[in-house]
């Protein structure tokens, strides 16, 4: 039996997400591997063991001696601590998921290939000048995290007549929003962001905002997964609509108030049947695109969810690339059987690995 080693953050005896990775642990019975959890301080180098975790049935996780894992994936989403860059450096565990790079060097990677600078908004890295500069030519602006997740510590601004207005959500998830009479005035209140709001570095990003208030109010965007299959292959595997509450300034679904819909139903409301099926081909081109450009620079990957946004003539946008993507919006749409299709893809493609042996991860 193949020992697939799922590598996560650890508190205790939990884990930062627990309800998924027990999805992930049953659906790994079902394949008939051996799928354990630990962290970076589970690892036992000269024993060649782990102490991992495995679910209980009361809620609660064991924790037992297991095998040298065969292939490791990584989850580890946030807490990267010295100790865990090193052994995740190391090359002592074959890990099915490198390294990406951040969305700053992503995005000009995007920006700089002729295939795909057709979908890619206008972004900086953040300076008081690009602000200056990006809110004289676009009606709205979002300034966010390089390195963030969650849609912790971003801040939505909007050029009207007479003042310049921004929402926000600090990385505490508290939402707010401000107003501000000049330019001057709304670039010195960013620069204060920016040193308060600092995510693994402190990094920000200047990103030109597209209409993208299909209903009135409210934002929306779309999470789409493509990943790895069981022959190495990659698959778009699900894709769902994510709307923001009023007055949120993002839409993911960790925030309080934004929903989820299936993505058919909630654009054959705004564009029809033919124009939904048109913007889906468009979305699935733009993944696998994605996914070339990515692999022809970085190397073979194994997943990755996209937000992509959907503006108001229907034009389609990259807005982001997350190689450790939540899943759970297949799931609160109702779409059960995608939901556990993209939790089995990451297991499929670390059996595909360990059985052939002589590819890369």
């Amino acid at each position: 039996m193949l020992n697939i080693g799922v590598m996560a953050r650890r508190k205790g005896k939990s884990f930062f997400e627990s309800n998924y990775f027990r999805h992930l642990h049953k659906e790994g019975e079902k394949l008939g591997l051996n799928v354990y959890f630990f962290g970076h301080e589970d690892v036992h180098v000269t024993k060649r063991l782990v102490d991992g975790y495995v679910p209980e049935r009361n809620g609660g996780w064991a924790k037992k001696p297991f095998p040298w894992p065969d292939i490791v994936i990584d989850r580890y989403r946030s807490g990267w601590t010295p100790s865990f860059k090193k052994l995740r450096n190391s090359g002592l565990l074959r890990i099915a998921n490198p390294k990406f790079t951040t969305k700053n060097r992503a995005t000009k990677l995007f920006l700089d290939t002729n295939s795909m600078s057709k979908w890619i908004p206008e972004t900086r890295p953040y300076h008081a000048s690009a602000f200056k500069e990006m809110i004289k030519t676009h009606p709205i602006l979002y300034l966010k995290p390089a390195n963030g997740t969650g849609g912790a510590g971003i801040v939505q601004i909007r050029k009207g007549d007479n003042a310049i207005s921004a929402q926000f959500r600090t990385r505490a998830m508290k939402v707010g929003k401000n107003r501000f009479p000049t330019i001057e005035k709304a670039a010195a209140a960013m620069n204060r962001w920016v040193k308060k709001e600092n995510i693994r570095g402190g990094t920000f990003l200047l990103q030109q905002g597209l209409d993208l208030e299909l209903a009135q109010g409210r934002w929306a965007d779309i999470r789409l997964f493509i990943q790895k299959n069981g022959s190495g292959n990659w698959e778009v595997t699900g894709i769902g609509v994510r709307q923001a509450a009023a007055g949120s300034p993002n839409t993911n679904l960790i925030a309080k108030g934004n929903k989820g819909y299936p993505f058919q139903s909630f654009m054959a409301k705004h564009f029809g049947e033919e124009k939904t099926r048109q913007i889906r081909l468009e979305c699935e081109e733009l993944a696998h695109e994605t996914v070339r450009v990515i692999e022809n620079r970085f190397g073979s990957m194994m997943e990755f969810g996209m937000d992509i946004g959907i503006d108001r003539s229907g034009n389609v946008w990259l807005l982001e690339v997350n190689p450790k993507p939540c899943k759970d919006i297949m799931w609160k749409i109702g779409e059960y059987q995608n939901y556990l299709q993209t939790v089995r893809r990451p297991l499929q493609y670390a059996k595909y690995l360990a059985d052939n042996a002589s590819g890369t991860p």
